[in-house]
């Protein structure tokens, strides 16, 4: 669950918002550096976090370039500040984004803003960084034309390496088993806001384009390079895949049903803990049943039984001679008078 917290904090938005005015330089940007193809904008008490992505950012752009095909062209913007009213003060127009935004990319003006957040961490910022550097440039590697948004953030989540593990695997089968798995038609122009839809949303996207490359490994770039030469994005995808949508369709149908099953669903730490709970329920009964019959049988051998009670009456002893030495005349029987 730890996991599932953290992606939804890191999950940013694709904006294009192209008639805003630029950034006005003030408190919340105190420091300015530069690198060959980027100019980082940060507070100075954030000088460590903004060192540390300043290191990493020309080995960034150049993985990601590899994986596009496309060589970026001039420099790109970097902001980076606290949340609430800091953050929206670095946005163009200073308008204010959803708490749960971790970055913000303008592919038109080359910038990308950045929300400093303890949670996430240097690693988790950087990964941040990453999937906004790869919306700048995707972008411009398209000729900023039009592409699906599962597209766009299938391949941003993909080169910042955030595809997920375990947790997420089992996310997708329950929602694929459940029946609300996200078709990809229902992604094209936007995602949901809020709740695990959101989670959903993105590790749909992430699957489903993994799921596309699996045998054309360079099927991004291939997509990119035929847009660049004027076809439509479905017109890129299904030639360079080489099948129709509807059969693209239908096989990852056959791939979610044959991957997405019941195995990880039980084998899930929820399930296991909901095993568990009940094992511990069966118990308990179990033992409240077995003292219950203990006490029943301990109640029984304590109760006295209703049995008639027969007084013993001994037989009279015989004497030797076979007389009863009770009978009432035995002081004159036997004995000899004298006359």
């Amino acid at each position: 669950m730890l996991h599932m917290r953290r992606q939804l904090i890191r999950l940013s938005l694709f904006i294009l918002l192209f008639a805003m005015p630029t950034f006005a330089t003030g408190s919340t940007a105190t420091t300015t550096k530069q690198t060959p193809h980027f100019r980082f904008q940060y507070p100075h008490k954030w000088s460590g976090i903004a060192m540390y992505l300043l290191k990493r950012a020309e080995k960034d752009l150049q993985d990601i370039e590899g994986l596009m095909g496309y060589k970026l062209k001039g420099t790109l913007e970097v902001r980076l500040a606290t949340g609430g009213k800091t953050y929206a003060e670095i946005q163009p127009g200073r308008w204010n984004p959803h708490a749960w935004v971790a970055g913000l990319a303008y592919p038109r003006k080359g910038l990308m803003t950045i929300k400093i957040r303890a949670i996430d961490g240097p690693a988790g910022i950087h990964q941040t960084f990453r999937h906004e550097l790869s919306h700048l440039l995707l972008a411009r590697a398209a000729s900023y034309r039009t592409m699906p948004l599962w597209f766009v953030e299938g391949v941003a989540m993909i080169q910042s390496d955030d595809i997920g593990g375990f947790d997420r695997y089992t996310m997708l089968s329950q929602a694929h088993l459940t029946g609300v798995l996200p078709h990809p038609e229902s992604l094209q122009t936007s995602f949901p806001t809020s709740g695990n839809a959101v989670q959903v949303a993105y590790a749909t996207s992430t699957a489903f384009l993994m799921f596309l490359q699996k045998n054309n490994p360079s099927l991004i770039k291939h997509i990119l390079q035929r847009i660049r030469k004027g076809e439509t994005f479905m017109k890129s995808l299904t030639g360079e895949y080489g099948f129709v949508w509807k059969e693209i369709m239908r096989q990852w149908k056959d791939h979610l049903d044959h991957h997405y099953s019941w195995i990880p669903l039980l084998s899930s730490s929820s399930f296991l803990w909901l095993i568990a709970a009940f094992f511990f329920v069966f118990v308990y009964l179990r033992v409240r049943r077995r003292k219950k019959e203990q006490m029943a049988t301990l109640e029984d051998e304590l109760t006295p039984t209703k049995e008639t009670f027969t007084p013993y009456i001994p037989t009279s002893p015989q004497h030797p001679n076979g007389e009863s030495i009770f009978d009432e005349d035995r002081s004159t029987k036997n004995v000899t008078g004298s006359s």
